[in-house]
């Protein structure tokens, strides 16, 4: 699943309250347009390399068209165990 076709999701449940882990998720929950189940196995099985990547601290475009690529991937991943 494509960043982009998760574009309009009503899934997203944001917490918007509480500490500031809580608003870190939020935001990378909306910057990757992922679910919870999504997010905690991106936050699992993501590699440390991969981590540094995705986070949006991005320097060029192609920093950014990688980070996509490991998004999209992790979701697949995700999407296909769930089922």
């Amino acid at each position: 699943m494509s960043r982009f076709s998760r574009k309009n999701r009503e899934d997203i449940v944001f917490k918007g309250s509480g500490g500031l882990d809580d608003v870190i998720d939020d935001f990378l929950k909306e910057l990757w347009r992922v679910d919870d189940n999504e997010y905690n196995y991106i936050s699992e099985f993501a590699t440390d390399e991969e981590l540094t990547i995705i986070l949006p601290e991005f320097k060029n475009f192609g920093e950014k068209r990688e980070a996509i690529k490991i998004v999209n991937r992790l979701v697949e991943e995700c999407r296909f165990i769930s089922k």
